[in-house]
């Protein structure tokens, strides 16, 4: 018997995204996950394991539906078991394994992905001498968020034991929906609403001039993405964190709001070097949904800020760091994280062409500036892999039009990963080299 489950708005809006990406010709908003780990792994317990979860967590193996009236997207799984999308690469003999894992990590990240064909999530196991191993996991965004994404993998090692433990109590199964709203009647979410539009009223402009303008020959769109990727190592996160503590305000999550003022000064030397100043100079900041609590597995529970600098006050780290303070602030303490989830709440009540209509218009005022992107391991942390050791963790995703270049920083114990997508043939590689030269020399330098 087929079951649907209704996901929620966030959700919604990653998959028009995602169709509206596409038509212009960029890849989707597909999501990648990379485990590498060192031990014993063995491809047969790890295919079992993923097709257990799978089963344990049927959204991963169904349909992407959208309501015929209304702009909310379901998961119908028809009851069907599918085997898992699972490919083991054995590269043991291989000569120089490092040079070939990321040739090959590139390639499986520029590999379309459709999200209206399950199985949702897609597993490349390439396994290389000395029992070193690198996992890339892909889902589309719309399926969830890369935490619910880590749960999953950790759902894999769980369930590929010969005695599971039980579901950890601190998720919730598949059906159990999260509503940020629920304690709030229509009325009040109208008002919240209405809150978020005034906001934006008075919010200095975040400019969409695109930095392609400014190139020579303007390229054409590409489907394929592309990442760069360079990791700090705990000497280099000791300078990191020495920087931020000198100039950061007090307050939590030192490392993303440092490092968010350094993409912003990024972006603004980036503009300079090609010969333009912008009147102002914003990105966007997107977190988890405060006080969240228990979560299920898929769906994303994200909102986000946007920040914006002027060109007076961009030339100063300092007043940038100020500013990224103060609007982080203001956008918690004024509850603008729920405001915000109201208006996709309310989009979803269009009509299914009402909101493509509004997706479309929202794609053309693309490019944006930036995206920006941290992320840490959950907790507890997966440490071990089907009996193997966890040796690092990083993620990315392509879900913007250029520039809207996606800087990521994914902490993983005493290290971060920090990496830049961009869709292939937008930018010279020279470009997106200086780009991210540009946020090292901001974050690290002296």
């Amino acid at each position: 018997m087929a079951k649907t489950y209704r996901l929620n708005p966030c959700d919604c809006l990653f998959h028009a995204f995602d169709c509206q990406l596409k038509q212009h010709g960029y890849p989707g908003a597909a999501m990648f996950l990379v485990f590498d780990v060192v031990g014993p792994l063995d491809p047969d317990r790890v295919r079992e394991g993923f097709r257990r979860a799978m089963q344990a967590h049927p959204t991963t193996m169904a349909a992407s539906v959208i309501s015929f009236w209304r702009a909310w997207l379901y998961w119908r799984y028809d009851g069907t078991p599918l085997p898992p999308r699972y490919r083991h690469h054995d590269l043991a003999d291989c000569a120089d394994w490092e040079a070939t894992v990321e040739r090959l990590t590139q390639e499986c990240f520029t590999s379309p992905f459709d999200p209206s064909r399950p199985p949702l999530i897609r597993l490349e196991h390439y396994e290389g001498p000395d029992n070193r191993h690198r996992l890339c996991f892909i889902f589309p965004h719309s399926w969830g968020d890369v935490e619910g994404a880590q749960y999953f993998v950790a759902e894999i090692d769980r369930l590929a034991a010969d005695d599971p433990a039980p579901y950890p109590d601190y998720l919730l199964e598949d059906h159990e929906r999260v509503d940020p709203l629920a304690e709030y009647g229509p009325l009040r979410r109208l008002r919240m609403v209405a809150q978020v539009l005034r906001a934006s009223a008075h919010q200095a402009p975040v400019h969409k001039v695109s930095l392609l303008d400014s190139l020579p020959e303007r390229p054409v769109a590409s489907r394929r993405a592309r990442y760069l990727r360079r990791v700090w190592t705990p000497e280099v996160m000791a300078r990191l964190r020495d920087n931020a503590r000198k100039i950061t305000p007090p307050g939590p999550a030192l490392y993303s709001r440092y490092l968010a003022g350094c993409v912003l000064r990024a972006i603004y030397r980036i503009h300079a070097e090609h010969g333009r100043t912008l009147p102002s100079y914003g990105m966007m900041f997107p977190m988890r949904l405060p006080g969240l609590g228990r979560r299920p597995i898929p769906g994303n529970y994200l909102v986000s800020a946007t920040l914006h600098v002027s060109p007076e006050r961009i030339t100063d780290k300092r007043t940038v760091l100020e500013d990224v303070n103060r609007q982080l602030g203001d956008f918690h303490a004024h509850r603008v994280d729920l405001a915000s989830w109201a208006l996709l709440w309310l989009t979803t009540k269009l009509r299914t062409g009402q909101y493509r209509k509004l997706i479309g218009m929202l794609t053309r005022m693309q490019p944006f500036a930036t995206g920006y992107s941290f992320f840490n391991h959950i907790g507890p942390p997966l440490e071990r892999f089907v009996g193997a050791e966890v040796t690092d963790f990083w993620a990315i995703g392509v879900v913007s039009i250029p520039p809207g270049w996606n800087p990521v920083f994914v902490k993983f114990r005493d290290r971060i990963t920090f990496l830049v997508a961009w869709p292939d043939g937008s930018f010279p590689e020279d470009v997106v080299q200086r780009y991210a030269d540009l946020i090292e020399e901001e974050a690290l330098g002296e």
